[in-house]
């Protein structure tokens, strides 16, 4: 890791930023406590609805279901 160009200091390049907020507060970070795969049976067929941040997939085994 190095200094960013705008907050260099002279004479301490040993210094770099240290981060105040970890990566797993933020919202568009995947975590294993939110489930984000859904599923419903009718009879013989199954309907998935996967979410990931801003994404989402829709399958199945039956187009006329889906």
């Amino acid at each position: 890791m190095k200094q960013p160009e705008s907050f260099t200091v002279k004479g301490n390049k040993e210094l770099v930023c240290r981060l105040k907020k970890s990566l797993y507060e933020l919202k568009q970070s995947p975590s294993k406590a939110y489930h984000c795969v859904y599923f419903k049976l009718i009879g013989d067929h199954v309907i998935y609805l996967v979410l990931y941040v801003d994404d989402m997939l829709l399958t199945g085994n039956e187009k006329e279901i889906i």
